[in-house]
């Protein structure tokens, strides 16, 4: 019964890992695309995800005798919290108030599951977990790719890119991006399964490169360099520093020949120096931000077509974006500078966090936290993943702030959990 009972718990965490990359049942119901998340089915798969999830939360919190008391450990999971509850307090300011209070409860339900999963599982069993969700998406993407092309395969408007199993390429792109880290950090431990681990690195890449997407591809190959200066981060200061000014000098010298060779590096990638035409709509976002500047249009209600706001934007762009392209204007346009200012602030601390579990855990898995808010960081220049409902950037945000918050070993905590829960012979 207990090897029953994990197996189903896991079964069930990895599917719902699934779902928050958007994978599989996306593609399936819309293969031409375009978003399937407004049906009836999807909010009834979200509603019995977040149902479970808080059982299953409840369960493990029953045991839980002690909680971390010091506020500077904490104080990014606090800000965290602050922001979820300006998005469903803005219900209150919101242009569309139907629509902020159903998206916000969904952000809710997002973040219960990340503290579940952080809560659940210690940080290498989230990373193998997340190996298996990512692993099934990968080998299901090369099946639709080469067994069912229609849906595999993008026909309009990117002819030939792979999109696998997600509805758009640059949704595969931005999975397999963070499939790739996954793997690498599994390949790194001392196991006798790494060969998997790299395998499933390998064929991550490789997605990332069929799907064209290279902002995913520009975002993985900079993670991945910085990889090494983050690991330095163990050794001691007076080591570390000549490191990081050489780090910075460098970094500091690249960024001024991108500056000065913009138009000929752009050129290389297929863009131009507007950035394939997102100058212009950050130009128009801003406007339409300086029109509710302190708390904005309310949580996800501006983005809602024609007979919306956004219709403003589309009008002088002369195209329909779905979001602003960009995590700050975005989060700027539902909550306003005192979202901006609780957001940023949460991720100064959880990297400041995410550091100080480097310097002080060797393990490979403890670099994940700051290969992820890397990540994040650099895709919110040119997409939106910043208190994003029913997704996995958001799910790993909430979970990577919470790594290490326990005085007691979390294991400990959920066995007793399990004992208090389920007594049943052998536990």
């Amino acid at each position: 019964m207990k090897n029953f009972l994990k197996l189903a718990e896991n079964s069930f965490t990895v599917i719902a890992l699934i779902l928050f990359t958007g994978g599989v049942l996306g593609v399936l119901l819309r293969p031409d695309g375009a978003s399937a998340e407004g049906s009836a089915l999807f909010q009834i798969i979200w509603f019995v995800v977040y149902a479970i999830t808080a059982g299953l939360l409840l369960i493990r919190l029953k045991g839980f005798t002690k909680i971390p008391t010091n506020l500077n450990l904490d104080i990014a999971l606090l800000l965290s919290i602050v922001a979820i509850g300006i998005a469903l307090f803005s219900y209150y300011w919101s242009v569309v108030p139907s629509v902020t209070l159903r998206r916000s409860f969904a952000l809710l339900g997002t973040s219960i599951f990340g503290v579940y999963f952080s809560v659940r599982y210690q940080p290498k069993e989230q990373l193998r977990l997340l190996g298996w969700a990512f692993g099934l998406m990968v080998v299901l993407s090369f099946v639709f790719a080469i067994a069912i092309p229609r849906y595999g395969i993008d026909v309009f408007p990117h002819a030939g890119a792979w999109r696998g199993v997600f509805a758009q390429k640059n949704n595969l792109g931005r999975a397999m991006t963070l499939s790739t880290l996954v793997f690498l950090l599994l390949a790194l431990d001392k196991t006798k399964y790494r060969w998997i681990a790299w395998s499933g690195f390998i064929l991550s890449f490789a997605l990332l490169v069929l799907s064209t997407s290279k902002t995913s591809l520009l975002v993985c190959i900079t993670t991945l360099a910085l990889l090494p200066l983050y690991a330095a981060l163990r050794w001691r200061s007076t080591v570390f520093l000549p490191i990081f000014i050489i780090s910075i000098l460098t970094a500091s010298a690249a960024s001024i020949l991108v500056v000065s060779e913009a138009d000929t590096l752009l050129s290389l990638i297929g863009k131009d120096a507007t950035f394939t035409g997102r100058t212009p709509l950050w130009e128009a976002v801003w406007v339409m931000i300086l029109q509710r500047p302190w708390l904005g249009y309310g949580y996800n209600a501006f983005w809602l077509g024609w007979q919306s706001y956004s219709s403003f934007v589309w009008e002088f762009v002369r195209w329909t974006p779905p979001h602003g392209h960009n995590g700050i204007l975005d989060l700027w346009l539902d909550l306003g500078f005192l979202g901006v200012a609780v957001f940023t602030m949460s991720l100064l601390f959880a990297f400041l966090k995410a550091i100080r579990n480097i310097r002080q855990n060797k393990r490979p898995e403890f670099l994940f936290p700051i290969m992820y808010l890397t990540v994040l960081l650099l895709f919110n220049v040119t997409y939106s993943t910043i208190l994003s409902r029913n997704d996995i950037y958001w799910v790993l945000y909430i979970a990577v702030l919470l790594w290490k918050p326990l005085q007691q070993p979390v294991k400990e905590l959920v066995d007793k959990s399990y004992k208090q829960t389920y007594p049943l012979k052998g536990y």
